[in-house]
């Protein structure tokens, strides 16, 4: 996206031959690191991971019973088709809470509610925010 909008083309040589392919990418994707960094513009990846661990929050703190919170409690019934399950939206905090969960049992409600615990906990929650991106960054 960031090349595009820098509008970087494709360079041709003296002999009229364009730029390789592999080339231009190097070098359009150093300008705009380079431009993002003049800005001040961080990285967008970990920018929309640090929305997520926020919004996550604030989602585990509500005690008033909004459909938000009634889905991350709700429980399906019933099995799964055959092959790789779909990736959900709370699976990468229940991998990074199973490391550090007092519940060793399978399933996901002791973590939950762990993890909705620790978000009680302003202070504690902003410690892991760091371990979170770390975590997600990695995979």
């Amino acid at each position: 996206m960031l090349r595009q909008m820098l509008g970087v083309k494709r360079l041709i040589d003296s002999q009229g031959v364009l730029e390789d392919w592999v080339l231009w990418m190097v070098r359009s994707t150093e300008l705009a690191k380079s431009m993002a960094e003049e800005l001040g513009i961080g990285d967008w990846v970990a920018e929309v991971h640090r929305r997520k661990y926020g919004w996550a929050a604030q989602v585990c703190r509500r005690q008033d019973e909004r459909w938000t919170l009634q889905a991350l409690r709700w429980s399906v019934k019933g099995s799964r088709k055959r092959g790789r399950p779909l990736t959900r939206w709370s699976d990468s905090f229940t991998k990074l809470f199973k490391g550090i969960s007092p519940h060793p049992e399978n399933g996901g409600s002791g973590r939950n509610d762990f993890c909705m615990a620790i978000a009680e906990d302003e202070t504690a929650w902003n410690n892991l925010e760091s371990d979170y991106l770390n975590f997600v960054m990695g995979l």
